[in-house]
Formats: C-alpha cells, structure tokens, sequence
C-alpha cells in the first residue's frame, strides 16, 4: 500500500501524551504496517530490526507503543483502524479494475462497430472520412445501408446501435433485459435474395467511364468552376491503381468531387489560362463548358 489517509486531528488526540521516541516508534510502525499489508511479527528482534530500534531507549519505546496501539493475536500484532483502511483500499481496486475492463470492452465494441459501417459504407459507393463523428457515421449507415439489410436478422451491432444511440464511446451503458424474441410475418413482396444480390453488385471501373447526365446536371447546380474533365481523369486513374470497386459509381464519382481527389481546387492556373493537369483532351472538349460558368469573376 503506497498512500493511505492521515488525519492530524486523529492522530494529535490519540498520541498527544507519547514521547518524542514512542512518537516516531508509532509512526514507524504504522508504516511498516501499512506497507506490508499484514500484522507485525511477535518476535521483538525482528520487530526491533523492521523499525530501525537500536538503542535501549528507542526499543523501550516501540514495546510501550505496540502495547497500548495494537493487539496480539496468534499471527501477530494487529491494528483495527490499518485494518480498516488496507480493506477499503482493496475494494476501491477491485472497483476500479470492473470498471477499467468494462471500459476497455466498450472501446473494443466501438472500434468494431465503427469498422462495420465503414465496411458498408464503402460496399455501396460511400466512403466517409476517417474521422467522421460516430453521429454522422450512424446517419450515413441509415441512409445507405440499413434498406439493404432489413430483412436480414437483428444483430449484435444492430441492437448496440439502437442502445447506444449518439452516446459518446466511454458512457456507461445501461443493463436491459434481453427481449423476449417475435415471430414475425414472411413477407412475399420482398424476397432476402433480392436485397441481398443488390447489396453484393459491386464491380471494378469501366474503361470508357464516363459521367452520367445525372451527375453532370448535378454537377452543374453545384457552382463548381474546375471542368469536371479533370475530376474523371484523377477519379478513373485512382480508381484503377487502387483497384476500387463500388456498386453506386455515381455516388461514387460525387463523392471523389466533392473531397476534391484531382485536387483542382488547389492547384494555380498558369499563364495559358490552362489547368496544368494532364486530362483526355477529347472528353475536356467534349465537356468544356461544364464547370466553368463564372470562374473569372468568383477566382
């Protein structure tokens, strides 16, 4: 035991009439106790040497202090009120290693439920940032994943998400009683193996990739200035070095604008007028116009 409470107004009533040597014989002696956590030896050789007491003096004054402090038992000398507080220590320790290993367990069963959604996020064309809040990521997972899996069973992360809710990682969580299970109705409309082939068609990107007219439109209400000639460039060359697959290739590609992987946003024009990326310059002419409107007055 490393520390434990001193209260001076105790300590002054109950040793105010020792001598200088039986003060520093008790205190030795406390500590020593509460040190080694276990009752003094009754052989007073060894209890002379755990206190440093060479002098007739100093060992009359520890067989004084351990007479009136302590009681004699068949495994030592003892002290009620060490007792005391070496066992209200334990319990606080025992506490505290329940509460660290629950902690550890909810940290591990955040990481992994955060790993799940990222997982199919990036099945149907959604790649959230790395450090997006577990809010956020909870949104996005509804938004684009939970249609495609709601004939599949309740799971262990389903069930967390709904407890948890927008809770931080570290929150305590509440004990529930496990639910008593439902039978629910088939439904016919909807057969498991529908969504499930939905979820799982994902493919590679296609040599002549091109944006959609969905994407262009919404391209254009954007106000981006940068032709989107330079985004398909960076988009189909990252998507073929990394070997990205995606069921949503729209989404995908919006995406890829939105965070910007040309990086046009941020390179200079140089004196041509001309960004200096290298793009087909068949699709640049084909889609010249798009992107452009009003890039002089707002750069």
């Amino acid at each position: 035991m490393n520390y434990f409470p001193f209260h001076i107004g105790d300590y002054i009533s109950s040793t105010r009439h020792l001598t200088w040597d039986e003060d520093c014989a008790y205190r030795r002696l406390m500590d020593v106790y509460y040190t080694t956590e276990k009752p003094l030896p009754l052989d007073e050789r060894k209890l002379f040497r755990l206190v440093l007491a060479s002098t007739d003096a100093q060992r009359e004054a520890v067989s004084v202090v351990i007479e009136e402090f302590f009681t004699k038992t068949d495994g030592g000398w003892v002290n009620k009120r060490a007792d005391s507080e070496i066992a209200s220590m334990r319990e606080k320790q025992s506490e505290h290693e329940i509460r660290s290993a629950h902690e550890r367990d909810r940290m591990s069963r955040h990481r992994e439920r955060r790993s799940e959604m990222f997982s199919a996020l990036r099945e149907v064309g959604v790649v959230p940032a790395w450090d997006i809040s577990m809010k956020e990521l909870q949104r996005l997972f509804g938004e684009n994943c939970e249609d495609l899996s709601s004939d599949e069973p309740e799971t262990h992360l389903k069930r967390e998400q709904a407890v948890a809710g927008s809770l931080p990682a570290t929150a305590i969580p509440i004990p529930t009683p496990i639910p008593t299970p439902v039978i629910k109705e088939k439904r016919v409309s909807a057969p498991p193996e529908r969504t499930r082939a939905k979820k799982n068609l994902v493919t590679a990107i296609n040599e002549n990739f091109e944006p959609s007219e969905a994407v262009l439109s919404w391209y254009a209400r954007q106000g981006y200035t940068e032709p989107i000639a330079a985004h398909v460039d960076s988009f189909v060359n990252k998507c073929k070095a990394k070997n990205y697959r995606y069921a949503d290739w729209d989404a995908a590609f919006r995406n890829a604008i939105t965070d910007d992987w040309a990086r046009s946003r941020t390179r200079k024009v140089n004196e041509s007028g001309k960004n200096p990326m290298q793009i087909n310059s068949g699709f640049a002419e084909k889609y010249a116009g798009i992107g452009q409107t009003g890039a002089s007055d707002e750069r």
